[in-house]
């Protein structure tokens, strides 16, 4: 779930925000529609964007 965070706040540009909301919006529509499992882990996910962000990372930086 951390990968799909920092792919998820890459492709937000490094917006945590945005990201956090979309995981969270997704979230939401799933429980709305009865996929509490999935529901589940983009509530996970979205807590590991912000947590990403609490921590300073930076979707763009080098692999070492």
């Amino acid at each position: 779930m951390w990968r799909v965070a920092a792919l998820l706040i890459k492709t937000h540009e490094g917006h945590y925000e945005s990201a956090a909301f979309a995981a969270g919006y997704r979230a939401q529509e799933l429980r709305e529609e009865g996929a509490d499992t999935g529901a589940d882990v983009w509530e996970n996910i979205e807590t590991k964007v912000r947590e990403l962000e609490r921590v300073g990372y930076k979707a763009d930086a080098p692999k070492t």
